[in-house]
């Protein structure tokens, strides 16, 4: 399956419009900040989105997205 196949596959959480991306444009700051907010308060998601990274570039999947699904539930319990 082509690239382009896996990637239309990809259910997106929000499909924005026009207005939805004005919107954004215009509140993008407070978003920024909303974001770095929650980083903040959750340092431990660095480390594993870092993690997750370095293991697809170890493991160089064909299928990226089912590798990171794989990583993810062989870890759910440690």
């Amino acid at each position: 399956m082509s690239n382009a196949r896996n990637v239309d596959k990809l259910i997106y959480k929000e499909d924005f419009n026009y207005e939805g991306r004005v919107r954004i444009e215009k509140e993008k700051d407070e978003l920024a900040a909303s974001y770095q907010t929650y980083l903040s308060s959750h340092p431990e998601l660095n480390a594993v989105i870092q993690d997750i990274v370095q293991h697809l570039l170890i493991q160089k999947s064909d299928e990226p997205l089912k590798e990171i699904s794989n990583y993810v539930k062989s870890r759910m319990d440690v």
